[in-house]
């Protein structure tokens, strides 16, 4: 069984001893429960072909038991598992499996026009893309990773500049606590060291005073105070990298994030049939308006919009009167139509 959710309500011959009478058929699959099949009279057909799915699943429904169909026993238990998956849940149970089917009939209807199929095309070669970043991502993370390990192992660094050079060394010990900067050359009184204080030589000094920077990255740091022109030699200071590659991460994170964003649409519909998709919610209550004025070009027109963004157009009535206005039943409603694929909304 395939793993989408589909409803599909066709017109046609069903009956093989009156071939010449038309039905409704209403198909029904819904994975991991059933795939059950209502034939009911033709007259269903204009009013179920655009509705939403779980009205039309609960339209055939409800006329089997008006009518009292008797069927084969596995054509009764298939659609008797669609009811009860779909319509006798209950909680938020049946809050999930509704907006499951609903999401699924809003999805096929998208499909079938052509700005959303166009915008669906370029939500694709963007999810490829994204892939390809999240991918790019993953590599600079496991580079990250390994340069930080290599500045956690590494015990010194050298710092050199043409007759000159630094040495950046970790204490000795346990704890290995503390680092120290060193010149490389040695006189007759031993090596200078660069502290907090400045300049002493390494033989008169204590443990913590000659190991006084609290990490590589800050004594690193401080060599470079003496030396600004240095190269960083052997023991290589990998700190400047990791913060590099870190910048470029974030980057490509939020450059990535930015791109996946969701585009919304916007439905015009009739008495829930759709009219027509479109990228700005003033071209669809245009379609609307467009349609309502030929009806009527004289009484003034007003939208309503909800709290979810949803618009309804309604007429003031003419003469005007407190009250005297009514419902169109011209609906916008903004849909999201999703970047990438996201796994966790189909469970």
């Amino acid at each position: 069984m395939s793993d989408s959710i589909i409803v599909r309500v066709t017109l046609g011959s069903y009956d093989m001893v009156h071939p010449a009478e038309k039905q409704t058929q209403v198909y029904v699959q819904i994975p991991e429960v059933a795939r059950a099949t209502w034939l009911l009279d033709s007259s269903f057909y204009a009013g179920l072909k655009n509705e939403s799915w779980p009205h039309v699943v609960d339209e055939a429904h409800n006329d089997y038991v008006r009518r009292g169909v008797v069927t084969d026993s596995a054509s009764a238990a298939a659609r008797q598992a669609v009811v009860e998956w779909l319509l006798l849940s209950e909680g938020a149970e049946y809050d999930a499996r509704y907006d499951a089917v609903q999401a699924a009939w809003e999805a096929d209807q998208a499909h079938r026009h052509p700005v959303a199929r166009k915008l669906l095309k370029e939500n694709e070669t963007l999810r490829d893309h994204v892939v390809a970043r999240d991918a790019e991502i993953e590599r600079l993370r496991a580079r990250v990773a390994e340069l930080e390990a290599l500045a956690g192992a590494a015990t010194g660094y050298r710092l050199d500049e043409p007759g000159y050079g630094l040495l950046v060394r970790r204490a000795p010990g346990p704890d290995r606590s503390g680092w120290a900067v060193l010149e490389s050359r040695r006189t007759e009184r031993g090596r200078r060291a660069w502290t907090s204080a400045g300049w002493k030589y390494s033989a008169l000094m204590a443990h913590d005073e000659l190991f006084c920077w609290p990490s590589a990255e800050v004594a690193v740091a401080e060599a470079r105070r003496v030396m600004p022109g240095a190269v960083v030699r052997a023991g290589e200071d990998v700190t400047p990298q990791v913060r590099k590659l870190r910048s470029i991460l974030a980057g490509q994170r939020e450059q990535a994030g930015e791109e996946a964003a969701p585009t919304t649409v916007y439905r015009a519909s009739h008495d829930s049939i759709v009219m027509g998709l479109y990228t700005s919610r003033e071209a669809a209550m245009h379609h609307c308006e467009a349609h309502e004025l030929r009806d009527d070009p004289v009484s003034p027109m007003f939208w309503r919009t909800d709290e979810d963004g949803t618009a309804e157009l309604f007429r003031e009535l003419v003469p005007r009167s407190p009250g005297a206005e009514s419902a169109t039943g011209f609906v916008v409603t903004p849909l999201e139509v999703a970047a990438s694929y996201d796994e966790g909304a189909d469970e």
